[in-house]
């Protein structure tokens, strides 16, 4: 979690540790070792974890930039260097790579797992995949070239539209993101592709868990009268917060990641701060 460049921002330890053992968890899921820990039934479940990073996302963004002297301008540009440059580049490695089948096919008669630049590879995905649209268009496929990009994808336009709600009153602006919520439940999303609905749910409930990390900052109780009893009470509530996720992950409850991954980003969130401020680390 990047900090740099925003002194007045408590740096949130725990959620870095969040974000890593999610990672961990990701990449286990993707190595599929037979016989060995990685077909235990809870890494079979791990990408479950993949919507954590959007709730992450909709929590840190807001949490770093969510001020008066916010600039749109500077805003996108750190995001831009943050993932375009390096999502280009992944993409031209797999142009190349198409290349090279291209040369196999027609020099060496040798088909590989596809006809060269056909399917996923084809050359009409090529400009979505540039775009990062690749989760938006209903003609693209989101996993096409760089399968990965496709949360890139997601994740772009989702702060470009956070961007854009700054220009709003905070009340109307925390409000559409609520609404956004509203909206995938009751159906009102339906127009989107999978990939690009489901990112902004919890994008948005990430958004709406730090709207309400702030009220709870206001409560002077929690800033400072912060004694054994509550900290007790905050230690039993992280264990549950983790034993709930682990519940959810581990028999592949989908339905339940999006309330279990907000509480344990929420809970983390508001610990790591207190304990910060304890120990001398500012505040707002």
């Amino acid at each position: 979690m990047q900090l740099q460049g925003h002194k007045d921002v408590v740096y949130l330890a725990s959620l870095d540790s969040v974000r890593g053992i999610g990672a961990f968890c990701v990449v286990v899921f993707h190595l599929y070792v037979v016989g060995g820990f990685s077909e235990w039934g809870f890494f079979r479940n791990s990408h479950l974890f993949v919507p954590l990073f959007f709730v992450l996302s909709g929590f840190i963004i807001p949490y770093v930039y969510d001020k008066n002297n916010f600039s749109f301008t500077k805003f996108m540009r750190a995001r831009f260097f943050r993932i375009i440059p390096l999502h280009w580049l992944m993409l031209l490695v797999f142009i190349l790579l198409e290349f090279g089948n291209l040369f196999v096919f027609h020099f060496l008669h040798i088909q590989l797992k596809n006809e060269p630049f056909t399917n996923t590879k084809a050359l009409s995905e090529l400009l979505p995949n540039f775009l990062l649209l690749q989760s938006w268009l209903p003609f693209a496929e989101p996993f096409s070239f760089n399968g990965p990009s496709w949360s890139l994808s997601v994740e772009w336009y989702a702060y470009l539209f956070f961007g854009f709600c700054m220009f709003l009153p905070k009340a109307l602006r925390y409000g559409i993101f609520g609404a956004l919520i509203v909206g995938y439940y009751a159906g009102a999303l339906e127009f989107l592709r999978y990939e690009a609905r489901e990112g902004l749910l919890y994008f948005a409930s990430g958004v709406l868990s730090y709207f309400i990390f702030t009220q709870i900052l206001k409560m002077r109780i929690f800033l400072q009268k912060w004694n054994k009893v509550m900290r007790v009470a905050f230690g039993a509530l992280e264990i549950a917060v983790v034993v709930f996720a682990g519940v959810v992950i581990g028999f592949g409850m989908r339905d339940l990641a999006l309330l279990s991954f907000s509480l344990l980003i929420l809970t983390f969130a508001l610990s790591s701060y207190r304990n910060a401020l304890a120990y001398g680390g500012g505040g707002h």
